[in-house]
C-alpha cells in the first residue's frame, strides 16, 4: 500500500470502527478493561508499530484493534488467515477485509492416502511477505499473533509461539532498496488479552474433530460465536499494554533464525507478564 492509500484505509477503518464499534462490543463482551496504555503513549516511539497478542479466541481480532483505535494509537492492519475472509464470517462476526486484514496463507484442504494436508501457493507465501513489507515500509502498523492459532487447554494439540513471522520485518530491516534500508525500524509493542468466557471454550472437541480447513471446523466455530451472542453473559475483556521497544534493539546479532527466535522469546516473556498483571488485577480504566 502506498502512503496515501493507507491514511485512506486508517480514516475508513477508523469511521468503521468508530460507528459499528460499540455495537459490535456489546455483542461480545459486558464489560471491557484497559490497563497500562500509557505506556505506549508515553514512550513517544514513532510508528510501524507490530502489536504481538497472545491467542485464545477470534475475539482477538476485534477487541484488541478497538481497543488501540479507541485510545489514539496507530491503527494497526490485523494478519487474518485466510479461512476467515469467508461469507460465513461477515454474517455472524464481522467483515475482517473492510477492516484491512492481511490475507495470512492457510492453504487448501487435500486428502492424500487418507491423510489430510493443507497445501499452499507459494505465490500466496510470497504475496504475504510483500504485503507485510510494503505496509511497514510505508509506516502503517501491523497486529500479529505469533502463536499461529489459537490457544486452549481444552484443544488437543496447544499452539506455542513461533518466530517464523518474525523473519518477515527482520528481513525488512537488513535488506536495501535504493541505497536505503527498507525499513529503518519497528517498534514491538506486546499485549495481553483475557476474556472470562471464551466463546469457543464448550465447543473445541466438535471444532477439531475432523481437523482445520474441514466444513464441520467451520460451523462449530460460527456456532459457538451464534450462542455467544444471544448469551446473557458474556463476561469481562481485559487488555493490558506494554511499552514499545525497538526491534533493532531486540534482535541481536546472529542469524536470522536466531535473530527471529529471539525476538519471539521476548515476546513470549513480556506477554507473560501482562498476563500476570492482569491476574493481579490491578485494572486503571475501564470502557
Amino acid at each position: 500500500m502506498k502512503r496515501e492509500e493507507i491514511l485512506e484505509y486508517e480514516i475508513y477503518a477508523a469511521g468503521r470502527f468508530m460507528k459499528e464499534g460499540e455495537s459490535y462490543l456489546k455483542k461480545w463482551v459486558d464489560r471491557l478493561e484497559v490497563m497500562n496504555v500509557e505506556r505506549v503513549h508515553n514512550a513517544g516511539k514513532a510508528p510501524p508499530y507490530i502489536y504481538v497478542c497472545n491467542h485464545t479466541s477470534m475475539l482477538d481480532y476485534f477487541i484488541p484493534s478497538w481497543v488501540i483505535l479507541n485510545e489514539g494509537l496507530p491503527y494497526p492492519r490485523s494478519l487474518v488467515g485466510s479461512n476467515l475472509l469467508n461469507l460465513f464470517d461477515k454474517i455472524f462476526m464481522w467483515d475482517f477485509e473492510k477492516w484491512g486484514a492481511i490475507k495470512v496463507p492457510r492453504g487448501k484442504r487435500v486428502e492424500e492416502n487418507g491423510e489430510i494436508k493443507l497445501i499452499v501457493e507459494p505465490r500466496e507465501i510470497k504475496k504475504y511477505h510483500r504485503d507485510n513489507i510494503e505496509d511497514l515500509k510505508n509506516g502503517n502498523s501491523l497486529f500479529v499473533f505469533p502463536q499461529g492459532g489459537r490457544d486452549s487447554k481444552e484443544r488437543k494439540e496447544r499452539n506455542h509461539f513461533k518466530s517464523e513471522y518474525f523473519r518477515i520485518p527482520l528481513r525488512a530491516l537488513e535488506k536495501k532498496e535504493g541505497g536505503k534500508f527498507l525499513i529503518d525500524d519497528a517498534q514491538i509493542v506486546n499485549v495481553a488479552a483475557v476474556y472470562s468466557v471464551i466463546p469457543e471454550k464448550n465447543y473445541w472437541k466438535k471444532i477439531d474433530a475432523k481437523g482445520f480447513g474441514s466444513k464441520s471446523y467451520f460451523f462449530w466455530d460460527m456456532f459457538a460465536y451464534y450462542r455467544h451472542t444471544r448469551s446473557k453473559e458474556k463476561g469481562i475483556s481485559t487488555i493490558n499494554f506494554a511499552e514499545p521497544v525497538s526491534l533493532r534493539e531486540i534482535q541481536g546479532e546472529g542469524s536470522l533464525k536466531q535473530r527471529a527466535n529471539r525476538v519471539s522469546d521476548f515476546c513470549m516473556r513480556g506477554i507473560g507478564g501482562l498476563l500476570r498483571e492482569i491476574e493481579q488485577g490491578s485494572v486503571e480504566k475501564v470502557v
